[in-house]
């Protein structure tokens, strides 16, 4: 059985391994695939609510947004940077 994924009202934007490198993430499935295979933490517990809720929404049990909700706790307790635009490096004025 493949379940549907469920995009997310808003997209928000992950930092990944260095400055000014991103990931737009925009639905259930996408965070998840981050969060199981690339995070830089497997353990805490907003990742594993995140990992809970996000099985409850792939089963049609919790809206999609409650799944953004988890990720982005998951995001803070991990110290990994998510906004809804990217961060830009400090560039030097010439």
């Amino acid at each position: 059985m493949t379940l549907e994924d469920k995009q997310w009202s808003e997209s928000c934007y992950v930092e990944r391994d260095k400055l000014g490198f991103y990931m737009i993430v925009s639905s259930t499935r996408q965070a998840m695939n981050l969060l199981s295979r690339y995070w830089p933490v497997s353990e805490g517990e907003a990742y594993f609510h995140a990992l809970r809720t996000f099985g409850q929404v792939m089963m049609n049990k919790l809206p999609p947004d409650d799944a953004r909700e988890a990720f982005l706790a998951a995001a803070e307790e991990a110290g990994v940077f998510v906004s809804d635009k990217p961060r830009l490096p400090n560039v030097p004025k010439v």
